[in-house]
């Protein structure tokens, strides 16, 4: 670990800062990072903040302000899944702008993706209708860019890789080769601040139709572990990290409830205003994988506590580039049994009398929002001491109820809102 001091000033002793904050975190019951991490992460915010506080010309407020975190605005898209005619659910995506290159930069809007580890851009090479419909990389332009072979070496200007790389982003896959330029977050248009890295890129030249068509995200900025990218400098977090000396090494993604609120990411803490309780940190498994994935305790739907995950060996994945909540294909039919609800049941059919239901109520029935309906929690239960993560049914629910037959019953159906 390196240390800074100011000119004049002692160095400071690390091992006793260290001992101290650990009494300090052990005393105030608050929560924290855990490990030497944590402890070297609140040691830089408290160092800034004593220079800070010493200069009356500057901010009195530490780098874990909101004001003072580089933060991208996230728009939300929807696009209809629809079935006969009628929406029967949504694909959604969340994504913000980001500039590249230097000193002209080129502007992009990319899904800030957990489940991913690259910076993937669309080419001007690429000629496809699906590239067309999006600002493409053109580098060209910057005089920071220069191409590199899949290990991160150089490479003459204007010459390109011999290799490529073919990623897949659930239906979607993109192939593309590889360049090293300057990337900043939203706001970061100049070419520095603390928004801003280096960083080892995939620029495509071939990109799917589905899902790249449908959306109006031009690219993808993968925020996985190291471990799930080609190396450590194709990162984009984690080189950022390391030319901000003064950066947390954390993010954090703010969804507004509704979609007149603003969502928002932000690097290096959190919006203090925007959190509803105080945080709670739980363990990541497995990071060899790369993965942002924690142990599920158990999951529940009411009070039923589901089979496959009741010894507490299941894992989940926490995906920023997904609206889906997956599971495997053993426990997708008993929890599809235990969310749904039935909303309205016709033993006899449509029609007039006991037993039917009229043309009108079916109509009515057909147009309610299952996401206004009555339904179970849906609990993930992340263990001991943490609060866990609960879905109610305007979470989990499909907008519009489906049509299914009651078995053995000849023309009996229902109405049946599922998620």
């Amino acid at each position: 670990a390196a240390t800074a001091a100011t000119a004049g000033a002692a160095a400071p002793d690390l091992a006793a800062a260290l001992a101290a904050k650990k009494a300090e975190r052990r005393q105030s019951g608050h929560s924290s990072p855990p490990g030497l991490a944590g402890d070297l992460a609140a040691l830089r915010a408290a160092q800034k903040s004593q220079r800070s506080a010493g200069n009356a010309s500057l901010a009195t407020e530490s780098f874990d302000s909101a004001s003072s975190l580089p933060t991208v605005k996230l728009t939300k898209q929807y696009v209809p899944i629809q079935k006969n005619g009628a929406t029967i659910a949504y694909k959604t995506a969340y994504f913000g702008k980001v500039h590249v290159g230097f000193p002209q930069p080129q502007d992009f809007t990319v899904v800030f993706d957990t489940g991913s580890a690259h910076l993937v851009l669309p080419s001007r090479a690429c000629n496809s209708e699906t590239c067309a419909r999006h600002n493409r990389y053109d580098e060209s332009k910057s005089e920071a860019a220069y191409p590199i072979e899949h290990d991160g070496t150089a490479l003459p200007k204007g010459a390109s890789s011999k290799h490529s790389v073919s990623i897949t982003f659930g239906t979607g896959k993109v192939t593309g080769t590889f360049v090293r330029d300057k990337a900043c977050l939203g706001g970061s248009s100049d070419g520095g601040g603390e928004g801003c890295a280096n960083v080892n890129m995939v620029v495509a030249s071939e990109m799917s139709e589905q899902p790249f068509s449908l959306f109006h995200f031009d690219g993808i900025l993968g925020l996985g572990l190291e471990a799930l990218a080609l190396g450590p400098s194709f990162s984009f977090f984690g080189e950022m990290v390391g030319q901000s000396p003064t950066l947390q090494p954390r993010f954090s993604v703010f969804l507004s409830r509704t979609d007149s609120g603003e969502s928002s990411i932000s690097f290096g803490g959190h919006d203090e205003k925007k959190a509803s309780s105080e945080l709670s940190w739980v363990p990541v498994a497995m990071p060899e994988l790369g993965y942002w994935q924690v142990q599920i305790h158990q999951v529940r739907i009411g009070d039923t506590v589901l089979d496959e995950c009741a010894d507490g060996g299941c894992r989940a994945i926490l995906d920023t580039g997904t609206s889906l909540l997956g599971a495997p294909r053993q426990a997708i039919k008993a929890m599809h049994s235990l969310l749904s609800r039935d909303t309205l049941v016709a033993p006899l059919g449509t029609g007039e009398g006991e037993g039917y239901v009229s043309e009108q109520a079916a109509a009515e029935a057909r147009e309610m929002d299952c996401r206004e309906q009555e339904g179970a929690l849906l609990t993930f239960d992340l263990g001991p001491g943490n609060p866990g993560i609960v879905l109610d049914p305007e979470d989990y629910f499909r907008p519009k109820p489906f049509n299914m037959t009651v078995p053995d019953k000849p023309g009996a159906w229902k109405l049946t809102c599922r998620s």
